[in-house]
């Protein structure tokens, strides 16, 4: 058997250019059979060679844009508003013991999503936390998201029903809403 010769390309790509150059190491295969077309293909165990690419960098895992818009201070402004703190204090300072009774006022003042959405943003913040202070914290937040999802379970739409309602045809969709005729 004859070595083939390999002729090097040279790649118009630059490196630095949001791109970074990728070497995978080669490797041994082992021998699969996989179906195409109703036939069974067998493949043998063969080395696969090493090789160079490059790919755009997308950075570390984790650490690209936040995703959710937080207005810092907004909780604690309603917080004094409603009367469970004063000026200088924060959420924190909230007893446990009434923290539902707070997060049911505060879905009253600005409606039950956006304030169920308030206390899940600082419990997903926190989720990896490990400090004692901000685990109590975590599950004051918790505590006072699942009392709003108590209390108002049906302006909080369940993600299957969402699900459910995407998968629909069209057709399907119109004939299931409110006087839904086609």
């Amino acid at each position: 058997m004859t070595r083939r010769r390999v002729r090097k390309r040279r790649s118009s790509k630059r490196v630095g250019a949001g791109l970074i150059k990728v070497h995978r190491r080669g490797y041994y295969r082992r021998a699969y059979d996989y179906v195409r077309d109703g036939k069974r293909i067998h493949v043998r165990g063969h080395y696969v060679r090493a090789t160079d690419y490059y790919i755009r960098d997308r950075g570390k895992p984790g650490k690209g844009p936040k995703l959710i818009k937080v207005t810092p201070g907004k909780m604690t402004e309603w917080a004094v508003k409603l009367g469970y703190i004063r000026e200088g204090q924060h959420i924190d300072d909230i007893p446990l013991s009434k923290i539902d009774d707070f997060a049911l006022d505060l879905a009253k003042a600005v409606g039950p999503a956006r304030a169920w959405r308030m206390f899940h943003a600082q419990v997903i913040f926190r989720k990896n936390a490990r400090d004692p202070n901000v685990v109590r914290f975590r599950r004051k937040m918790e505590r006072a998201r699942d009392a709003i999802a108590r209390a108002y379970p049906e302006a909080l739409t369940p993600r299957e029903a969402i699900e459910a309602w995407r998968r629909m045809s069209p057709i399907e969709r119109a004939m299931r809403m409110p006087g839904g005729e086609i």
